[in-house]
């Protein structure tokens, strides 16, 4: 009967029982893939930032795809999708 107490405190009582230390394993690996993935985006971020400050053409690009930017003399065709009508 003591051992069988004994093991279900360790189990289950107390702050730093098995399935509590369990638990808290699953949470730090779940931290930590949150973290790998923040170092990523923030890899990502960085490369765009260092182009849009040292890559002319990058800079070029951005402007004609979200501004509509056109050079001097160019002409802008506006074409539309097809919807099926």
């Amino acid at each position: 009967m003591v051992a069988l107490a004994i093991v279900g405190y360790l189990g289950f009582g107390g702050d730093y029982n098995f399935y509590n230390l369990w638990r808290l394993h699953g949470a730090k690996e779940q931290l930590q893939a949150q973290i790998r993935q923040g170092g990523v985006e923030r890899d990502l971020v960085l490369g765009k930032l260092d182009r849009l400050q040292h890559d002319p053409d990058y800079i070029e690009k951005i402007a004609r795809e979200r501004y509509n930017m056109v050079k001097p003399g160019e002409k802008v065709y506006l074409l539309r999708e097809a919807n099926g009508e």
